[in-house]
């Protein structure tokens, strides 16, 4: 049996071995619907519910959830389509995927069921909803497992929609094993993550997976990096504050056993921090976004202080309580003081009553009561005074004596009562923290979004705020690429990059390593990190206007697993974007329709920059198709298209990159000048150069007058009718 589909009794086995802090996604899809939940112990213990969506591209839903929450387990059941099966297949190097029965989704214990009516509110509850919390909690029975009680809404409609394809290929994550590879940024989210906890590096991960699209709830997190970044003095202090609460978890609330002092410790360090955060950000009058919503609970913490002696727990490896919690106990203590006395007497008469010169001690063991202990070498002395050998030590040898006996007898096992004693004092006091186990989780939840905030203002100090507008465009003045700018050992020349709506769309040519895919990229992670809540690498007036949904087909890198070609891929993400965009929409090309003949790809291309720009979607197309331009193509929507290319200089060696954006179109791709900086043979290099001569001015093919037509065809098609379809036939069968 393959890795990653265990049998019922597997999924048994291997869900006990599971530490309680797991994290799971539960996904179900039944007929025309589609929904999961996450639930990820380790911090606040809250189930995220996606309810009820269409099925339509599930999968691609599934794999940036995956990517957006990296659960350690995926758990579907055995009558999922092979295509969701495959996808989670992918994932078996990175995580486990259990496939259970479909029972588990359907039926559960009556406890289960009573759990997940509370879990989901009355408003919310829905059957696919309802069986994929019910088969979390029929995984966590099994395994032992504490059961969420609280649930929070995934609701995609408030974000920016970003798929795998995207968050990859603008470098906003990178894959594992490209990540584990390079010391220096991989990516965005390591480029920013300056994070103290761990949830505020979840916080991070799920800011850049999921932008917001509110600009109010934008501005609420740009107000608060610019206050972090005003006063330089409280932020680092903030931080320092945030370190020290690192080792807290709200875990711990929901085990069965007493808790032991380190974790009353950290609760307390946990408050006090929580605490002076909040009196730091208080002073804050017009961050609206940095007041904390979670109560005061310094109370909370005096009692722990007041009642944990850690001093003696640390010595004793145990919970021990201060003196004037209980009468009780401090009644038990004072009896435990009065013990060394008493044992120094009982020695001094025992050593009298049998004649012994040597030096004898009394001794009191937990469990086993008073001992009679005798230096090593003088048990000879003991021989027929009818005592009951115990334990030797390399000093000192132990017995038991009836003179011992009557001692048990009149003080008891004080030291087990005294431990009885604080097992109830400490028991109350977890029943007390306990009561205040939502303002617990609200104040790591708060923590988790200053820790966020924080290692945003701390990773773009040299970025700037951008102005965040309903408006169609883009305007980003002198802007970097900044992870390109993080690794790049030179210097980073900048670009301005200006997408209105009047020229919603920008097609980029420019030379073979000239920088084209650089530049597409920074204009799509500009839009992700504004929207996200942090500043951009640009300069001072630059403009983000929202989008709705970002889709992107940049060269990454395609395997074999996909069971798909470059260009079926391509026309893939490129139904996408043309399905689903809107005019608030933004879309980057990158290198589309290579990989088919010269003409289809042409046509292709243009047809899908004509459906964009008339639908006035804000769109930026990289290209080596010169044909495009010399061939008039885009005539009939050349004034909304703004037409820029990379500069370079051309010298005695060839030619240098000036990594430069400027206005115009470019007419040679200079595959020659890359082919020798690449090193190839000069006599490859002369005779490419020989055949491009034959083939046209600068290097362009001139299409006859058939791949003409098609291209006419494909630019001119404003859906794929069977007529359409029809004239392409005709065409296609024509003779040159």
């Amino acid at each position: 049996m393959k890795r990653g589909h265990e049998s019922p009794k597997q999924l048994l086995e291997t869900e006990s071995e599971h530490a309680d802090t797991e994290s799971i996604l539960v996904v179900l899809c039944s007929k025309s619907i589609f929904s999961c939940v996450f639930y990820d112990p380790a911090e606040t213990r809250t189930v995220f519910v996606l309810y009820s969506t269409i099925r339509d591209g599930y999968t691609s839903l599934v794999k940036t959830i995956l990517l957006q929450e990296q659960p350690d387990t995926v758990i579907t059941h055995c009558g999922s389509e092979t295509e969701l099966l495959e996808s989670l297949e992918e994932e078996r190097y990175t995580r486990q995927t259990l496939v259970v029965s479909y029972r588990d989704y359907t039926h559960g214990t009556p406890e289960i069921e009573a759990k997940v009516s509370s879990i989901l509110s009355e408003e919310k509850k829905n059957r696919t909803a309802q069986c994929c919390v019910r088969a979390l909690l029929n995984s966590l029975d099994r395994a032992g497992r504490v059961f969420p009680d609280r649930s929070r809404e995934m609701k995609m409609a408030e974000h920016l929609i970003l798929d795998t394809e995207t968050l990859y290929s603008l470098d906003v994550f990178a894959k594992g094993r490209d990540a584990e590879a390079s010391q220096k940024p991989s990516c965005i989210f390591d480029l920013l993550k300056k994070t103290r906890t761990r949830i505020g590096a979840q916080v991070l991960r799920r800011w850049l997976a999921r932008p917001l699209k509110d600009i109010a709830e934008i501005k609420k997190r740009h107000d608060g990096i610019e206050w972090l970044r005003k006063e330089t003095q409280k932020s680092s202090f903030i931080r320092e504050r945030l370190s020290a609460l690192s080792g807290f978890s709200v875990s711990f609330l929901y085990q069965q056993a007493v808790p032991s002092a380190a974790q009353f410790k950290k609760t307390a360090q946990f408050i006090e921090g929580l605490f002076s955060i909040r009196k730091t950000l208080a002073e804050n009058i017009d961050g609206e976004y940095l007041r904390s919503p979670v109560p005061d609970l310094l109370p909370l913490c005096d009692e722990i202080l007041s009642t944990v002696d850690f001093e003696e727990s640390s010595r004793h490896g145990r919970c021990c309580v201060r003196g004037g919690v209980s009468s009780v106990l401090d009644g038990l203590k004072d009896r435990l003081g009065l013990l060394p006395d008493l044992f120094s007497q009982a020695g001094e008469e025992f050593a009298s009553s049998l004649g012994i010169a040597g030096d004898v001690r009394v001794v009191y063991y937990p469990h086993v009561g008073c001992l009679v202990g005798v230096p090593s070498g003088e048990e000879e002395e003991l021989v027929g005074k009818r005592l009951e050998f115990v334990f030797r030590t390399p000093v000192e040898s132990f017995f038991k004596a009836d003179q011992m006996r009557v001692l048990d007898a009149d003080i008891g096992d004080v030291y087990g009562e005294i431990v009885d004693a604080e097992t109830d004092v400490v028991q109350r006091l977890f029943e007390r923290v306990r009561e205040f186990k939502e303002e617990l989780i609200a104040g790591v939840e708060f923590v988790g979004e200053i820790d966020g905030l924080q290692s945003f203002e701390e990773a773009s100090r040299t970025y700037t705020r951008p102005t965040v507008t309903n408006r169609r465009e883009i305007v980003l003045v002198s802007s970097r690429n900044a992870l390109q700018e993080a690794c790049a050992d030179g210097e980073f020349v900048p670009n301005t990059v200006e997408i209105t709506e009047e020229r919603p769309t920008m097609f980029l040519t420019g030379p073979n390593g000239s920088g084209k895919s650089v530049v597409l990229r920074q204009i799509g992670q500009a839009v992700i990190l504004a929207q996200a809540g942090c500043f951009i690498p640009a300069e001072a007036g630059s403009i983000i206007g929202v989008a709705d949904n970002l889709f992107t087909r940049i060269k990454t890198k395609d395997t074999v697993t996909e069971g798909r070609s470059t260009f079926l891929t391509d026309i893939l993400q490129a139904k996408r974007a043309v399905c689903c965009s809107t005019p608030q929409s933004l879309v980057l090309l990158d290198e589309f329709g290579k990989g088919t003949k010269l003409e289809n790809g042409i046509g292709l291309y243009c047809s899908i920059l004509f459906y964009l720009t008339r639908n006035k979607t804000r769109t930026v197309a990289v290209s080596h198709f010169l044909e495009i331009i010399h061939n008039g193509f885009l005539s009939g929507i050349s004034l909304q298209v703004c037409f820029s290319r990379m500069a370079f200089a051309k010298n005695s060696d060839g030619i240098s990159y000036l990594f430069r954006l400027e206005e115009g179109v470019s007419t040679d791709s200079l595959g020659s000048v890359c082919g020798a900086n690449a090193g190839l043979p000069q006599n490859v290099v002369s005779r490419y150069n020989e055949l491009k001569a034959g083939c046209g001015v600068e290097g362009v093919f001139p299409l006859d007058s058939k791949e003409k037509k098609c291209v006419e065809l494909f630019s001119g098609l404003k859906d794929f009718s069977k007529e359409n379809i029809r004239r392409l036939r005709r065409i296609l069968s024509e003779p040159r």
